[in-house]
């Protein structure tokens, strides 16, 4: 059975490294940095100049995952700050 590993952590922990030396360490893995997503994929709904950051829209990130079909196929971690959003079934 397939794999499903959320990394969660607050900015600069070292979320990223952490999931890519446990993906090589579980073989085949396929890693997904959620906020490189975010921003390649324009998943946010509106930009915070204050913070210089995006205000992600969790509906559109959560279809997202969802169209790659991963979760329950194949080993995936994902890495975020906020995941408390995500479906716990993954």
């Amino acid at each position: 059975m397939p794999y499903s590993v959320l990394v969660a952590g607050t900015p600069g922990v070292g979320k990223t490294t952490f999931s890519k030396e446990l993906a090589a360490a579980m073989g085949s893995c396929r890693v997904i940095e959620l906020g490189k997503t975010i921003a390649a994929e324009h998943l946010y709904s509106e930009w915070d100049d204050d913070h210089n950051c995006s205000i992600f829209d969790e509906d559109a990130v959560e279809e997202h995952l969802e169209s790659l079909g991963v979760f329950g196929k194949e080993n995936v971690v994902v890495d975020f700050h906020s995941p408390d959003f995500l479906p716990s079934e993954w």
